[in-house]
C-alpha cells in the first residue's frame, strides 16, 4: 500500500475556481505519480457564484482520494478541518481596492487617536482641557465647551464600538464572527479541557460501565 502525506492550513482562499481539487487545499507528499494524480481530483464543486465559506473535512479528502486510487493510505500532518473562502474575480478585486481605502482610513484614525491618546496622558486624563486646546489651535479661539470636537468624540465612540462588535441589531456588518462569538468558543474550549483534566484525574477513570453492556459493575 502507498502512504500520502497531506497537509492543510486552516484556511484556504479560492478565487474564482469553481472545481476545488486536492492541490488547491493542501500540499501532498509521496510517490511522485501518485502525488500528480492526487493533486487533480476533484474535492467538492462550488455551485454559487457569489462570496461564500465552505467547511471541507479533511475525511472528504481522504475518501476522495481512497475512492480513485486503490491501495493508497492518505496520512494527514495538517488541519483536519478546512475554511473554504470562495470569491468571484469582480469580488476579489473590490476586495483589493477595499482593503486599500481600509488601510489608508485605519491610518489615519490611528494617527489621530495616538495623538489624541498622547494630549490626554500629559494632562492626566483632562479630555475637557484637550478638546479646548485643540479648538484654540484651529480656531484661534478660547471655547469651554467646543461642540465640534464633543459631538465628534461621541460620535466616534458609538460607531467604534458598533464596527468593533461587528453587527447593528440583527445585521452583521461583515461574515467575520463577533468578538463575543469568539469569546463564547474560546470559553467553551477551555470548559471541555478543564472538564477532561477534572475527570481525568478521578479515581474511577477508565472503571465506568460501558453502554449497552450487559455485565454487572464490580461492587
Amino acid at each position: 500500500m502507498e502512504i500520502l502525506y497531506f497537509k492543510a492550513p486552516r484556511i484556504v482562499n479560492i478565487v474564482q475556481k469553481r472545481s476545488i481539487t486536492v492541490s488547491d487545499l493542501g500540499e501532498l507528499q509521496g510517490k511522485p505519480e501518485l502525488v500528480h494524480q492526487a493533486k487533480s481530483l476533484e474535492v467538492t464543486h462550488v455551485k454559487k457564484q457569489e462570496k461564500q465559506r465552505i467547511l471541507i473535512s479533511i475525511m472528504d479528502v481522504i475518501q476522495t482520494v481512497q475512492k480513485n486510487l486503490k491501495d493508497t493510505c492518505v496520512v494527514n500532518i495538517g488541519s483536519s478541518d478546512i475554511i473554504l473562502s470562495f470569491q468571484p474575480q469582480k469580488e476579489a478585486q473590490k476586495a483589493k481596492w477595499k482593503r486599500l481605502l481600509k488601510t489608508g482610513l485605519i491610518c489615519g484614525i490611528l494617527f489621530l487617536g495616538a495623538m489624541f491618546a498622547i494630549m490626554t496622558f500629559h494632562t492626566d486624563a483632562g479630555v475637557p482641557d484637550v478638546f479646548m486646546e485643540v479648538h484654540r489651535i484651529f480656531t484661534g479661539e478660547e471655547n469651554a465647551r467646543p461642540f465640534w470636537l464633543i459631538g465628534s468624540y461621541a460620535v466616534g465612540i458609538s460607531v467604534g464600538i458598533t464596527v468593533f462588535f461587528n453587527h447593528f441589531s440583527k445585521k452583521r456588518l461583515s461574515d467575520d464572527p463577533t468578538p463575543v462569538e469568539v469569546e463564547f468558543t474560546d470559553y467553551e474550549k477551555k470548559v471541555e479541557d478543564c472538564l477532561q483534566e477534572m475527570l481525568s484525574d478521578d479515581t474511577n477513570f477508565g472503571q465506568g460501565k460501558l453502554s449497552g453492556s450487559t455485565e454487572e459493575a464490580d461492587p
